[in-house]
């Protein structure tokens, strides 16, 4: 049986990197009061992401494949 060394693209790897950098206690979790905070903090993050998109030539809500 042949062992295949898994490949991510690069935002998996980006967050791979940073779940041990929590986990080894070098960065610092993040924490929500509610639900509520959480997703405004989502929201807020996905609305750069289209600003960056578009200025790359991108089209609003294009599918991004993780």
């Amino acid at each position: 049986m042949e062992m295949r060394q898994q490949h991510f693209n690069a935002e998996t790897e980006s967050a791979i990197r940073e779940s041990r950098e929590i986990l080894s206690g070098n960065t610092p979790a993040r924490r929500y009061r509610s639900a509520g905070e959480l997703f405004r903090e989502l929201d807020a993050e996905e609305k750069v992401i289209d600003r960056e998109d578009r200025s790359k030539g991108k089209e609003s809500g294009e599918a991004i494949c993780i």
